[in-house]
């Protein structure tokens, strides 16, 4: 490699170096992104065994909806028109001892939901939902960031049992209970990815990749990988 013969470096060909290169790309870097494996796309990524085809960690992604921040990276990039992206309902369920809480299909249905399931809690439910909704990326870092979750939902509810609702997706996607987890990053999973989940690229997850790392070849950059990269379809 020549000193100089580009702008930036991105190590790892996982979403977040694709869509980062990208951007780059597009305002006119000159991008290099160093990956180790022989596919592209980090934990969004598929493999096959006898005949199967299992995705390896996403089992769906959410923010997808029209002013949702992965839909508008997907517009910004224009990858949007080569992707198949469907919405499945429910891409998560909860199961109760006397009550069942799917997830999935919009914050207005979640919020019937745990209306229903809760009608002692509902007009909470209606201010906690507003609430997460209101509050912009600032909002969140500057309030919320170094607070635990478990004090924003000490705020709205009097049950431990829509509590624990609220924070078992929580704890299956980000490893953490309400009262370790910040809730800044809690409300962001809640709002973007649990309350608005579901979405899934038809075909598997690895598709999803191949079609970011299509774009970037698009607008020019180039990725090195120690072994001969595949592109699955």
């Amino acid at each position: 490699m020549k000193k100089d013969e580009y702008d930036v470096i991105i190590i790892g060909a996982g979403i977040g170096g694709l869509v980062c290169g990208c951007y780059l790309a597009k305002a006119g870097k000159k991008v290099l992104i160093v990956e180790k494996n022989d596919h592209v796309g980090g934990c969004c990524t598929s493999f096959e065994r006898n005949g199967y085809k299992f995705d390896a960690c996403v089992h769906s992604i959410g923010s997808c909806r029209k002013n949702g921040f992965v839909g508008e990276i997907l517009r910004e990039l224009s990858i949007e028109e080569d992707m198949k992206i469907k919405r499945y309902s429910p891409s998560d369920l909860i199961v109760a001892k006397d009550c069942e809480v799917f997830f999935g299909d919009g914050q207005y249905h979640v919020q019937k939901q745990l209306s229903k399931a809760f009608k002692c809690e509902s007009a909470n439910v209606g201010r906690f939902v507003d609430f997460i909704n209101g509050l912009t990326f600032i909002d969140l870092l500057k309030k919320y960031r170094g607070l635990s979750f478990k004090i924003v939902l000490d705020e709205f509810f009097e049950s431990e049992r829509i509590k624990a609702i609220l924070s078992l997706p929580i704890l299956g996607n980000a490893g953490l209970p309400p009262s370790i987890i910040d809730a800044s990053m809690a409300i962001i999973l809640l709002r973007e990815f649990i309350f608005d989940g579901g979405y899934y690229h038809a075909g598997s997850f690895q598709e999803f990749s191949n079609s970011i790392y299509k774009k970037a070849k698009e607008f020019g950059f180039k990725l090195c990988s120690r072994k001969k990269l595949k592109v699955y379809t």
